[in-house]
Parts: structure tokens; C-alpha cells; sequence
């Protein structure tokens, strides 16, 4: 209920930070989920190497889950702000520059990257390559959208202030 009255007070721009940081954590968890669900169903696919990195699809899965779990938990937590955008834009990144990697290795391989479990739930593995890319995207450009806000925050203010 205070966090919630103290996120009223915030001017918009550190409002749609503040919502944008939420949603990413909550989005790293569910997908930390489905690679351990993945893992745990133990298909073939996972005995595999990745596609790009070389390393057995079940260890670079869990080893992801636990990055995205700890980032999603600083991006929840009280560290300033500006750090915490910086590790989504840090992220996002780093899954940008593997699904651009993965796109000029291998143009016709789909990413792995939300493990085997799609496929029991009857989405294509087109559709899960998408949603990555999607997610990658979002966690990258995000970040760049909430640091350009906030001069447009600033001038706000100063025009209610009755500076012009």
C-alpha cells in the first residue's frame, strides 16, 4: 500500500520507470521458470551443445536462469535507478547481440532460449524464436526509452512551475 502511494507521487516519467523495471523482472521470472520446467521435462534436445556457444543446452539454460532470477530480483530492489535500467539495458543486449549472432551463424536456427516447454503447450518454435526476440528487444529498448523520458520529465515540471 506505500509503495504503491509513493509510485503516485513520482513524476510520470520515473512512473513508467519504475512500471517498466517491474514487468521486465516479472518477465525474466517467468522465463527462468520455463528453462527449469524445460530441464526438468529432460528432453533429447537439451543433451544438445547451443547452436552458437558451444556449451550442452541444459547447462547454459540453468546458468541463464539464474542470471535472469538475480537480475530480476535488483531490478525489484532499492538500487537507484539508474543502475537498475542499466542491467535490463545490459541484458538486452546481451540477447540481442546472441539472437544477431545466431542470425548471421546460422540463419535457419531457432533460438533456444525459452527452453522445450512451448512445445507442449502447442506454440510453434517459430512463434517462441519470435517471442524472444520480442522479449530481447523489449529489455534493450526499454531502458534507451525511460533514459530519453527524463529530460521531457525535467521540462515538465518547469513548465508547471511557470518557468516559460
Amino acid at each position: 500500500m506505500v509503495a504503491s502511494k509513493q509510485r503516485a507521487c513520482l513524476p510520470p516519467g520515473e512512473r513508467w520507470a519504475e512500471g517498466f523495471l517491474l514487468s521486465a523482472a516479472v518477465l525474466l521470472f517467468v522465463t527462468s521458470v520455463m528453462k527449469l520446467l524445460s530441464i526438468g521435462s529432460g528432453p533429447r534436445l537439451l543433451l544438445a551443445p547451443d547452436p552458437l556457444l558451444r556449451i550442452r543446452l541444459s547447462w547454459l539454460m540453468l546458468e541463464e536462469s539464474a542470471l535472469e532470477v538475480a537480475v530480476a530480483v535488483f531490478l525489484v530492489s532499492k538500487a537507484d535507478r539508474g543502475l537498475r535500467l542499466l542491467a535490463a539495458f545490459w541484458l538486452g543486449a546481451l540477447f540481442c547481440g546472441y539472437h544477431l549472432a545466431l542470425a548471421i551463424l546460422d540463419p535457419h536456427a531457432y533460438c533456444p532460449c525459452l527452453g522445450t516447454l512451448y512445445g507442449r503447450l502447442g506454440i510453434k518454435p517459430i512463434t517462441a524464436d519470435r517471442v524472444a526476440k520480442l522479449l530481447s528487444l523489449y529489455f534493450l529498448a526499454g531502458p534507451l526509452f525511460m533514459w530519453s523520458w527524463k529530460p521531457i520529465g525535467r521540462l515538465t515540471r518547469w513548465v508547471r512551475a511557470g518557468s516559460v
